[in-house]
């Protein structure tokens, strides 16, 4: 399970100029220029083949996933009571400044922040992993993000 606030796409979308993307709410999430939510919880289900269990067991292990994700949801709202103050990992997985942390750090005002995450994150020649072309140059996220912040400052 993935979590984001819901104002991230729309604000990533407006920085990565691509407002036409701001889709029905039902359609959202993980798009390709969607960013990426924190996982909070993974929930395997049947271990094995799921043809080796009776029908009985099906919904004893349901019940069993179903409970655990009410018992984290319900513990993930408490420790983040408000979205607009939530704050995602500050890395993703392959250890790059999260777009997802730059853009709650931006809805925060914290802009000073993440020009200094983006600038030490281009020192290293490192890249969001998103990018769009402009004519024949391919421009990083992380640029499209540092524009914007700079604009706010």
């Amino acid at each position: 399970m993935k979590v984001k606030p819901l104002y991230a796409d729309d604000l990533w979308w407006d920085i990565f100029q691509m407002p036409e993307n701001k889709k029905p709410l039902s359609l959202r999430g993980n798009g390709a220029f969607a960013l990426s939510g924190e996982l909070i919880g993974e929930y395997p289900t049947f271990m094995e083949n799921w043809k080796n269990y009776e029908e009985q067991d099906f919904e004893k292990v349901w019940t069993s996933v179903f409970n655990k994700i009410e018992e984290e949801i319900a513990s993930f709202i408490s420790q983040n009571p408000s979205a607009d103050r939530y704050m995602p990992q500050a890395t993703n997985m392959r250890g790059d400044v999260s777009l997802t942390y730059l853009i709650a750090l931006l809805h925060n005002h914290k802009e000073h922040k993440v020009v200094e995450l983006i600038q030490e994150a281009q020192k290293s020649n490192k890249r969001c992993g998103m990018s769009k072309w402009i004519g024949d140059e391919e421009i990083d996220g992380y640029s499209f993000v540092l524009k914007y912040a700079n604009s706010m400052l």
